[in-house]
C-alpha cells in the first residue's frame, strides 16, 4: 500500500516500450511464484526497522507459512525466530548447506520442498554457485518457485536470482577496476544457474559499496561477450524489491533500487581498455514506490516537477581534477599549460596560508616551462593585500590548490583582492583550474563532509552554495578514493541533483580531469586522464528523497539517497567533446550572478528554530523537495531566526530571495525534533 504522502497517478516513462519490448522477447510476462530481492544489511529484528514489511510481505504470500533460510555458513537463531515470534511464520529452519554432498542429497530435497518461502542468506554467491548449480539443492528452489512459492535472497544470495548472475568466482570486483577494464578476469558472470529473472542482471549493496559502475561494466561485458543486452538492477543496502506474480515490483528499506537499461542507440565502447558509453537511463526508486516490469509504469514518486532543466552557459575554460596529489594531476597541469591559452602566459596558485602543495606544484609548473608562476594565500587576512589584487587582476590562468572553501568564500566577500578574483569569475574567457577537494567548489552546489564515513547513511553530508562557474552541475571528486566513502560519494551527486534541481552531477577519480570548454558557441565536456569521468544528465519528472530510516521509529536520520524517474548516466570517451550547453543561448549568457554569498544557517539538523545570516537584504522561504511553499518571511538583513517548530520531520529547502528579485540562494536543511 502506497501512502497518501507519495501516491501519484502512474507514471508511463519513456523507456516502457523498452522494457515491454525485453519482456516479449524472453516470455516472462507471468511468473509462478514471487520474488523478494534483498540488497544486503543487517536486519535490525524491532517492530519498526526496515525488513519488517517486506520480510511480512514474503510469509504473507506463503501457503504455509514455513520458512526455509539456506546459508553456506553456520547461522544463529535470530532470523528464524524473528520469522516465527514476529511475522507469523509456523515455522522457520535454518539450512545448511556447504558441500556437494548436503546440496545433492535427496534427503535436502525432500525438506526443501516442504516449504514455500526459500531465503538465500549472504555470504559468498560462488559458493551458491558452485556447489547448489545442477543438484537436487537447486531443483527443489525452482519446484518451490514454479508451484508459487516465495524465493528471497539478500546480499550473495541476490545475486543468483537474475537471469545472468554475477559469481564473484574469482572474489569480488573492484567498481573503480570494472570500469577501468571491463574485461578484467575478475568479471565472472554465468547465466545457467537458478534462472529467475531472465535478461536481468542483480547486484546489492549499491550506494554503500560505490557499485553503480560496477553493474554497469557488467552489463558491458556480458553484450561484448554473449552479445546479449541486460537491464541492471542494483539494491542499495537494507533495501528490498518484492516481485509479485505479475511482476509488479515494490520497494521497501532505506535505500533505492537502482534500474540501469541502455538505451539504443547507445552503445557500450572500450576505449583505451576502459568502458565508454552514452544512454545509459537511471532509474531510483524509494520506499513504497513501485514499478510494474511489463509496462514500466511507476507510482509512489510524488513530485511532477515542471522544471526545464538548463545547460551550461558561458566561454570560461574550467578544468576539474579528482584527486588531489601532485602525480595525479600531471597531465591536467601539461593541458594548462600548453594546451591551453598561451604556455607564455603567467599562472597564478591561490592557496592556503601555509603553500606546502601549492609551491609542489608551482615547482613542476615551471619544470613543465612555465615562464612565471606565483604562488598566494586566498585567505581573510589576504584579502586586503594590494599586490595580490593587481596579481589576479593580470593574470589569465589561475590554479586552486589546498584551500579551505569557507575561507575561500569569505576571501571572495571581502577586500580589493577578494572583489578582484570575484570580478574575474565573471569575465568571459578566463581559464580556472581546481585541484581534486577544491573542485566541487566549482559548481552551483557544495557538498560538505563527504570524506567522513558514514556522513550519507546518518544523513549529515551538506549541500551550500558553490561558486556557481558551472551553474547548473554539482562536481564530485574522489569518487573511487576510499571503500569507506563510496557512499556518499555514489549518493552525494544524485541527491544534490534533485534537492537543487540541478541538471548535472559529475563524478572524477583520483588521476583524472574534466576541461570544461566552450565549443562552436557551445559549453561542454571534455574527459581526461584515467578512466572513469562519469556524468549524470537530469531529465526526471519525478523525483524524491528517502524517508525510511534503518529503525524507523524516529531515533535515526534518513540516508541522503534520491529517488527520480529518469536520468541519464554516462561515462565519458577521453578526449571526446561531451555538450552540455544550451545551444539557442551560446556563450551571449555571461556568469555574473555567479559571486558567491557567505550564507550559513545553523544548526543543521534543526528542531524548533532555523538560524540564517544574510548579508544582504533577502526575502527568505522555506519550500518542500517537491518546490511547494510553505512559509515566506519579510525582507530581512543580518541574523534571523525563522520558526520551524510547525512543519513535520524531514529535509526542506531554504530559498533566499535577493532585493531586486535575482537568482534565489538555496539551502538544504533537515528538521528533527527533539
Amino acid at each position: 500500500m502506497i501512502p497518501a504522502r507519495a501516491r501519484t497517478t502512474p507514471v508511463l516513462t519513456k523507456w516502457g516500450l523498452m522494457i515491454t519490448c525485453w519482456l516479449w522477447s524472453t516470455g516472462i510476462f507471468a511468473a509462478p511464484g514471487f520474488l523478494l530481492l534483498i540488497g544486503g544489511g543487517g536486519e535490525k529484528f524491532t517492530g519498526t526497522s526496515w525488513e519488517r514489511e517486506p520480510y511480512q510481505w514474503a510469509v504473507d504470500r506463503s501457503v504455509n507459512r514455513r520458512v526455509a533460510i539456506i546459508s553456506f555458513y553456520e547461522q544463529t537463531r535470530a532470523l528464524p525466530d524473528f520469522f516465527e515470534e514476529e511475522l507469523g511464520a509456523s515455522t522457520a529452519r535454518n539450512f545448511l548447506i556447504n558441500d556437494d554432498a548436503a546440496a545433492n542429497a535427496q534427503a535436502t530435497y525432500d525438506s526443501l520442498i516442504t516449504y514455500d518461502v526459500i531465503f538465500l542468506k549472504g555470504g559468498d554467491q560462488y559458493n551458491y554457485y558452485s556447489h547448489y548449480r545442477g543438484t537436487r539443492t537447486e531443483e527443489a528452489i525452482m519446484q518451490v518457485y514454479r508451484e508459487g512459492g516465495v524465493v528471497c535472497g539478500t546480499s550473495a544470495g541476490l545475486a543468483v536470482l537474475g537471469g545472468v548472475d554475477y559469481v564473484a568466482a574469482e572474489g569480488s570486483a573492484d567498481p573503480l577496476q570494472a570500469l577501468v577494464d571491463p574485461m578484467n578476469p575478475d568479471i565472472t558472470l554465468e547465466n545457467d544457474f537458478l534462472p529467475l529473472l531472465p535478461g536481468i542482471l542483480l547486484d546489492s549493496h549499491v550506494a554503500e559499496r560505490g557499485r553503480f559502475g560496477r553493474l554497469i561494466a557488467f552489463m558491458a561485458h556480458w553484450q561484448w561477450t554473449r552479445q546479449e543486452s541486460l537491464t541492471g538492477i542494483g539494491l542499495d543496502d537494507m533495501t528490498a524489491m518484492a516481485i509479485d506474480t505479475s511482476l509488479h515490483a515494490t520497494v521497501y528499506g532505506t535505500g533505492a533500487a537502482n534500474l540501469y537499461h541502455l538505451s539504443p542507440p547507445g552503445t557500450f565502447r572500450q576505449v583505451e581498455g576502459g568502458l565508454a558509453v552514452d544512454s545509459v537511463r537511471v532509474t531510483q526508486l524509494l520506499h513504497h514506490c513501485s514499478i510494474d516490469l511489463k509496462t514500466a509504469e511507476l507510482t509512489g514518486l510524488p513530485s511532477s516537477n515542471t522544471l526545464e532543466y538548463k545547460g551550461e552557459n558561458g566561454n570560461t575554460t574550467l578544468f576539474l581534477s579528482g584527486g588531489d596529489a601532485l602525480e595525479e594531476n600531471e597531465a591536467m597541469l601539461h593541458d594548462l599549460l600548453h594546451e591551453t591559452g598561451n604556455p607564455d602566459d603567467p599562472i597564478l596558485i591561490l592557496t592556503r596560508s601555509i603553500p606546502e602543495q601549492a609551491l609542489l606544484f608551482r615547482d613542476r609548473l615551471i619544470e613543465m616551462g612555465s615562464q612565471e608562476v606565483d604562488v598566494a594565500p586566498a585567505t581573510l587576512s589576504s584579502t586586503t593585500d594590494e599586490a595580490l589584487e593587481s596579481r589576479i587582476l593580470a593574470t589569465p590562468k589561475i590554479l586552486f590548490v589546498d584551500l579551505n572553501i569557507p575561507e575561500l568564500k569569505a576571501f571572495l566577500k571581502n577586500g580589493p583582492a577578494g572583489s578582484a578574483l570575484a570580478h574575474k569569475m565573471t569575465e568571459q574567457a578566463m581559464i580556472f583550474a581546481f585541484v581534486g577537494g577544491v573542485s566541487r567548489v566549482a559548481g552551483k552546489v557544495v557538498i560538505d563532509h563527504y570524506l567522513e564515513e558514514g556522513s550519507s547513511y546518518s544523513g549529515t553530508m551538506e549541500f551550500g552554495e558553490g561558486l556557481g562557474l558551472l551553474s547548473v552541475s554539482v562536481v564530485m571528486p574522489h569518487t573511487y578514493l576510499n571503500p569507506s566513502v563510496y557512499e556518499n560519494t555514489a549518493t552525494a551527486v544524485p541527491y544534490a541533483m534533485v534537492t537543487r534541481q540541478l541538471t548535472y552531477g559529475i563524478w572524477l577519480s583520483p588521476g583524472n580531469y574534466l576541461k570544461v570548454t566552450p565549443e562552436e558557441g557551445i559549453q561542454g565536456f571534455r574527459a581526461a586522464g584515467s578512466p572513469p569521468v562519469m556524468v549524470l544528465r537530469n531529465s526526471a519528472s519525478y523525483t524524491d528523497v528517502s524517508h525510511q530510516t534503518s529503525y524507523g521509529d524516529g531515533s535515526d536520520l534518513p540516508r541522503q539517497v534520491a529517488g527520480f524517474d529518469e536520468m541519464w548516466l554516462s561515462v565519458l570517451d577521453p578526449g571526446k567533446f561531451y555538450p552540455a550547453g544550451d545551444p539557442e543561448q551560446g556563450t551571449s549568457t555571461g556568469p555574473a550572478e555567479r559571486n558567491p554569498l557567505p550564507i550559513s544557517c545553523y544548526p543543521n539538523p534543526v528542531n524548533d528554530h532555523l538560524y540564517v545570516t544574510l548579508p544582504q537584504q533577502m526575502t527568505p522561504s522555506i519550500l518542500n523537495l517537491q518546490g511547494q511553499l510553505l512559509w515566506r518571511g519579510s525582507r530581512q538583513e543580518g541574523t534571523v531566526s525563522i520558526p520551524v517548530r510547525h512543519l513535520h520531520d524531514g529535509t526542506y529547502i531554504l530559498a533566499l530571495i535577493p532585493a531586486g528579485n535575482g537568482d534565489p540562494h538555496r539551502v538544504t536543511f533537515t528538521i528533527v525534533k527533539q
